[in-house]
């Protein structure tokens, strides 16, 4: 209160001072200063209020950057290489060695897959346009999903990529609208974070059931 009280007494003097010298004596009274202190005073401690009420940022100042899904770097990978690291080295510790190979190989092409399908989807994701998003979905995720459907069994017959397609075509769309419409809700409604992992969930758990 009293820092608030000060400074606007020091504006107050600076402006009387750049009266004084331009257009003579000031003619102001204690009267009016005091009333500019209060006034002034008051409203400053308003929004001191505000803002530790509502968290809200002071006027003038710029709005909090929130964090979001791309803030994503090394540092933040870091605990789940120590589990992987931790793994590794207690499978070692206990003569599994060839666990501990499995777990290391595993991991590598996690990696390398991940990087490799998020250098993929990185422009879906950023130029966030329906049919760009409806397209990798329908033309690369389905038809994909159906060639590895129909590899699976050992038995096969003619037709079998056709109706492989339209049945896992059928039902993702299926599910992936109900998920995302009747109970995601995004905004805008064909957000890119929504349906292609959402889509992607259900074409895997297609696969487990072929």
């Amino acid at each position: 209160m009293d820092s608030i009280v000060t400074s606007i007494m020091g504006q107050i003097r600076r402006r009387r001072s750049n009266k004084s010298s331009s257009s003579g004596p000031s003619t102001s009274s204690p009267h009016d200063d005091s009333s500019i202190v209060s006034t002034n005073a008051e409203s400053m401690i308003d929004n001191e209020k505000y803002s530790l009420l509502t968290n809200a940022p002071r006027t003038g100042a710029a709005a909090p950057r929130l964090p979001s899904a791309d803030d994503l770097s090394l540092a933040s990978l870091i605990p789940a290489a120590l589990v992987v690291v931790a793994l590794v080295i207690t499978a070692a510790g206990l003569g599994m060695n060839e666990l501990a190979n499995d777990i290391v190989t595993a991991s590598i092409r996690t990696l390398v897959q991940l990087y490799a399908l998020g250098s993929i989807l990185s422009p879906f994701f950023r130029s966030n346009q329906p049919s760009l998003i409806f397209s990798y979905i329908l033309l690369f995720m389905i038809p994909l999903a159906s060639y590895e459907a129909i590899a699976r069994p050992s038995l096969s017959y003619r037709g079998f990529y056709l109706n492989a397609l339209i049945g896992l075509s059928v039902s993702v769309v299926a599910t992936t609208s109900l998920a995302t419409f009747g109970i995601l809700k995004p905004t805008p409604w064909y957000s890119a974070r929504h349906f292609v992992p959402i889509a992607g969930m259900m074409l895997n758990n297609s696969l487990s059931a072929v």
